[in-house]
C-alpha cells in the first residue's frame, strides 16, 4: 500500500509538471477572460485592432518552419442581444468572405458557458491558400466573444485537437 501511494504521488507530480510544461494560462483582467496558450507560442495584442483582445501564434521550430497556426479573441459590446442573434449575424458576415464554405457546426458548454462553434474553409486573402478556421462564439453580459483558430487547410487536422483543447480552457 505504501508503494502504491508513492507511485501515485510521483505520477501526480509528473502528470502535473508535463501539463504545465506544455501550456501556460493567459489572464486578461481588464476584459475578464483567461485562456491557456501553448508554451513557446508568441502572444500579445495589436493596437491597430481594438476589438482583438489577444493574438497567439505558433513559433517556428527551426529556420525552415514557417508557422501559420494561430488564434485570437475578439470581444464586441452588443447590448440586448443573444447567442442565437450574434451567431446568425456572424454566419451571414462570413458568407460574404472569400470562398466561405461551412464544414461543421455544433454547440458546446465550456466552463458553464454555451458556445456555438463552426469549422469553415476559405481562401487566404494574401496568397489564396486554402485556410480552415475553427471558431467558437458566445454571448455573455452584453458582449459577444469570438475565439478563432486558423491554419492552412493542409495542416489543420494536425492542430485541430490542440485548438479544441485550448478552446476548452477559455474562462469568461
Amino acid at each position: 500500500m505504501k508503494y502504491l501511494l508513492i507511485i501515485l504521488i510521483i505520477f501526480g507530480f509528473t502528470n502535473c509538471y508535463s501539463q504545465f510544461a506544455s501550456i501556460g494560462q493567459y489572464k486578461d483582467s481588464i476584459n475578464g477572460f483567461a485562456i491557456n496558450i501553448p508554451v513557446g507560442w508568441r502572444y500579445g495584442v495589436n493596437k491597430s485592432y481594438p476589438d482583438l483582445q489577444l493574438l497567439a501564434y505558433r513559433s517556428p521550430v527551426d529556420t525552415s518552419d514557417q508557422p501559420h497556426e494561430n488564434f485570437n479573441i475578439n470581444i464586441f459590446k452588443k447590448e440586448n442581444s443573444s447567442l442565437n442573434r450574434e451567431y446568425e449575424k456572424f454566419i451571414n458576415a462570413q458568407k460574404s468572405t472569400n470562398d466561405f464554405n461551412l464544414k461543421e457546426a455544433d454547440s458546446i458548454v465550456i466552463h458553464g458557458q454555451l458556445f456555438k462553434w463552426i469549422i469553415e474553409t476559405h481562401k487566404n486573402e494574401v496568397n489564396a491558400e486554402p485556410m480552415n478556421n475553427y471558431v467558437f462564439l458566445t454571448y455573455k453580459s452584453g458582449k459577444t466573444y469570438i475565439l478563432t483558430f486558423a491554419a492552412y487547410s493542409k495542416s489543420f487536422q494536425k492542430y485541430r485537437q490542440l485548438f479544441y483543447q485550448i478552446a476548452n480552457t477559455l474562462i469568461l
